[in-house]
């Protein structure tokens, strides 16, 4: 299983955000760089994967935001595993 952790604390502009994830995660180039497109590229994936998400700025409500995202799609998409850790890990 591959293990990939992000740092979501990393960027305020979510353009860079989505483009830091779509980097991290070897998104196709096709990825539309949105709340929607993440969920759809991430229950389309097919190997498996661990995720661990980084974010000690709990008023960070966009990338709280990506967060239940990122939770909705490891629902739906059973190759996926989503951790929540902090900054100092």
């Amino acid at each position: 299983m591959d293990s990939k952790v992000l740092y979501l604390d990393r960027f305020v502009d979510k353009k860079k955000l989505h483009s830091y994830i779509a980097s991290v995660l070897d998104f196709p180039k096709y990825y539309g760089g949105n709340l929607d497109a993440l969920y759809e590229v991430l229950t389309d994936m097919t190997d498996d994967i661990c995720i661990n998400i980084v974010l000690s700025d709990k008023d960070n409500y966009y990338a709280l935001s990506l967060i239940d995202v990122f939770m909705d799609a490891a629902k739906a998409n059973s190759h996926i595993t989503i951790s929540l850790g902090d900054a100092d890990e």
